[in-house]
């Protein structure tokens, strides 16, 4: 790989042919260098103009290569690239807001080809190389059964620079959205059954690997504009509870992130109208339901009140669960979470 005055040049086959040495040594140097340049941008330190266009033209060059090198498909198939691949990864963690376009350019046909794939007339061939990792991985997560601690560490630092490409790179954040969280029409299980991608994430936002979770989470999230009610129409609210409770977002609403993401219309309220997605499951409601009242007179419907209510003071008595009653102020426990659901059952709507 060679720079000239017109960019950079490289030979797809020497490049897919490299043995394990040549990956392994051109992943320190990417490393070194991303390392160094981003500490110098960031240092604070007063550079003169030459040096800073300098360093931050290193960065570029540095995100440029982990595009080519991640769509180099036979390269990334082999287990010589291993270490390669993880080091763009973790780069990929601190992906410049300014080199978006240099990770998604511009492609002249909107047709994906074997060795490309096209989105919206962007080049997403890299973002899909890292989609590929991502199925991978949650494939291997699943597959383990129990929590694999080693899987788990393995996952954490892909699915950050994934939620971290997400925030700066529009393209990326959307190809990943077609991908993961198909339209709300097609809903026909709860969106943990089941074993797609999406699937497997939002079993993920429980997992009792707490680091994985939260990351998980936070990604479904960027993938959402970090918009609380739209996370919840993909995910459910119980599955959703866990995130917006560390965001404070119990009641709905946006983070304080959301204003940073662009403006396109993938809005999705009216498939979620049409679609009678439960909002605490984020399943289908379920058909036919009867009515457990029916055939009950009056006087059966009052009894059946009555012997609630008593279940429900016994319930306080023991504090289990606080009642909210009308005139009191914001209530706890089980009163809270009933609040909390209702409010972003209003938002999911908006």
């Amino acid at each position: 790989m060679t720079r000239a005055d017109d960019g950079l040049h490289y030979d797809s086959q020497t490049l897919n042919e490299l043995s394990q040495e040549p990956c392994d040594l051109a992943a320190e140097i990417m490393k070194s260098v991303f390392t160094i340049s981003t500490e110098v941008l960031n240092s604070g330190t007063e550079l003169s103009a030459e040096e800073s266009d300098a360093q931050a033209y290193a960065v570029m060059d540095l995100v440029h290569v982990s595009r080519i090198v991640l769509s180099a498909k036979p390269l990334m198939a082999r287990k010589e690239a291993a270490a390669l691949e993880a080091k763009i990864t973790n780069m990929l963690i601190s992906l410049p807001a300014s080199c978006s376009d240099l990770f998604t350019p511009k492609s002249h046909s909107q047709f994906s080809t074997e060795t490309m794939a096209v989105y919206e007339f962007r080049n997403v061939t890299a973002p899909d190389q890292l989609l590929r990792q991502l199925e991978k991985s949650t494939a291997d997560l699943a597959a383990s059964g129990a929590v694999n601690t080693a899987l788990c560490e393995e996952a954490v630092p892909l699915i950050t620079a994934l939620a971290n490409c997400g925030r700066v790179c529009p393209p990326a954040r959307r190809y990943w959205r077609s991908k993961i969280l198909p339209t709300l029409l097609t809903v026909r299980q709860r969106p943990e059954q089941g074993d797609t991608l999406k699937a497997r994430l939002i079993r993920l936002m429980t997992s009792a690997h707490s680091n994985l979770a939260s990351t998980v989470a936070d990604f479904l999230f960027v993938l959402c504009k970090e918009n609380a009610g739209r996370l919840i129409k993909h995910t459910g609210y119980g599955n959703a509870a866990g995130l917006l409770l560390q965001r404070g977002l119990l009641h709905g609403g946006h983070s304080a992130q959301s204003a940073e993401y662009s403006s396109d219309s993938d809005s999705d309220t009216e498939q979620y109208r049409e679609s009678n997605v439960n909002v605490m499951t984020g399943g289908p409601e379920p058909q036919n339901q009867t009515d457990p009242f029916a055939g009950m007179t009056e006087a059966e419907k009052e009894a059946e009140a009555e012997r609630l209510g008593e279940l429900m003071e016994r319930l306080e008595k023991t504090g289990v669960m606080k009642v909210m009653r009308k005139g009191d102020g914001n209530g706890s426990g089980g009163a809270g979470g009933s609040g909390g659901a209702g409010e972003s059952g209003g938002a999911c709507s908006n």
